[in-house]
């Protein structure tokens, strides 16, 4: 039975034969957002270290799908009714890999070397998305990064290559040229290791440089920039409201782009201002994936206004004072104070643009309601972005939630 298991080649069979078919047809479309995709991208992957989020969206693994012609559904379904796949293997069970290493196979039989080296980097770029959050949940401080791999020994890649392009690059391509036999072999058990071996190497280097970058950061020493100086214990990072600002806008932009939309906060969200459930669902995919460098400022203007004119402890982020304090600001209509107007500028704008049933309503009343529901679903996801982060043990005040937008005449951009 073992041998048996261990022969099967059920991904090969009912899924590669459309990937051949539509590969052959959308290759240019595929490497173009590739390329595309790290042009972008370019300031966090040509950084000296894992300083800087790489964010990968529901529509950075939409393309694989629709280029490989087997939707995500379809990969879940024979990935689930294959016997070699535990039904705990995270990564084997996201159908985005194996749709990768599905597209990785194509190039290397076809023998085009370029094309098979971007599909490889691009499957190594979302196992670093998650990778470099999993072991800095907010984004290092530079300077400290910057003093640990300037001290390293040149036994650590990132010291021999100099930048996190060019060791995923490596990495990846190690991996790769060790386990090319296994995409030629094809079978399930062959592709499934393919695939744990790459993600386990990228993750053992960011380990590794997260073991030294907090050893360097607890040492209290690191390259003082602004005196040009190092003098021990010169500097700690202080964990004041600019950095409590700064990583809860990290944590909730990521909470979106990583997890795409909670349908959860969107019906909520929808029913509190008797809008469509789909239509706001649709308008907010539409935001994630087009307004993507955007959210996080929103969720700081948002955070200004509670923590700094506010005046507000962070730790009450998670509470129903929050809550209130958003909705109070929602519906100041007159207000003169350029944050508020900036937040409902975004809004306007985000709407305007990714939700056409907010373009063609004329009634005023109807539009209030689409940017009431809009906001109270960005309110959500940072309210809950902060409570996970910070590991605090509340939860959302969903009835007050609720019972406010219920009992308040809302009256905005009127």
């Amino acid at each position: 039975m073992a041998t048996a298991l261990k022969d099967t080649t059920m991904f090969i069979d009912k899924l590669y034969p459309d990937t051949e078919k539509n590969l052959k047809i959308n290759n240019l479309t595929l490497q173009k957002y590739i390329h595309n995709y790290i042009d972008k991208n370019n300031e966090v992957l040509f950084a000296q270290g894992p300083t800087k989020r790489l964010f990968f969206s529901d529509t950075d693994r939409e393309i694989i799908y629709r280029c490989i012609g087997n939707s995500d559904y379809r990969i879940k379904e024979v990935i689930k009714s294959n016997p070699i796949v535990d039904s705990s293997w995270k990564i084997l069970n996201n159908p985005f890999n194996l749709a990768c290493v599905l597209a990785i196979r194509y190039y290397q039989l076809q023998k085009k070397e370029k094309e098979l080296e971007a599909a490889i980097l691009y499957l190594s770029f979302s196992f670093y998305s998650s990778i470099q959050y999993k072991y800095f949940k907010y984004e290092p401080n530079e300077n400290i990064m910057s003093y640990t791999i300037n001290n390293l020994s040149n036994k650590f890649k990132i010291k021999q290559l100099g930048t996190m392009f060019k060791i995923i690059h490596s990495t990846a391509m190690t991996n790769h040229d060790t386990y090319r036999k296994n995409l030629e072999i094809g079978t399930d058990v062959s592709l499934k290791n393919y695939i744990m071996s790459l993600k386990t190497r990228l993750d053992g280097l960011i380990q590794k440089i997260a073991n030294e970058f907090y050893k360097t950061r607890d040492s209290g020493m690191y390259l003082n920039l602004e005196e040009d100086i190092y003098e021990k214990e010169k500097y700690f990072v202080a964990d004041n409201i600019s950095f409590i600002i700064t990583r809860t806008a990290e944590a909730a932009t990521l909470r979106i782009l990583n997890k795409g939309v909670d349908q959860k906060f969107v019906t909520l969200s929808a029913n509190i201002g008797g809008i469509s459930v789909n239509a706001l669902r649709t308008a907010i995919q539409e935001i994630i994936s087009t307004k993507d460098k955007d959210i996080k400022k929103l969720f700081i203007l948002i955070l200004q206004l509670y923590l700094i004119d506010g005046k507000h402890q962070p730790e009450s982020i998670g509470s129903q004072n929050f809550i209130n304090f958003c909705l109070e600001i929602y519906i100041k209509s007159n207000t003169k104070d350029e944050t508020i107007i900036e937040i409902k500028k975004i809004l306007d704008e985000w709407l305007t643009d990714c939700s056409a049933n907010y373009v063609k309503t004329e009634r005023i009343a109807t539009k209030n309601n689409f940017r009431k529901s809009l906001y109270t679903y960005f309110i959500l996801v940072l309210e809950q972005a902060y409570i996970n982060s910070f590991s605090l043990n509340s939860y959302l005040y969903i009835p007050c939630i609720i019972c406010c937008f219920k009992h308040t005449n809302m009256t905005l951009f009127l």
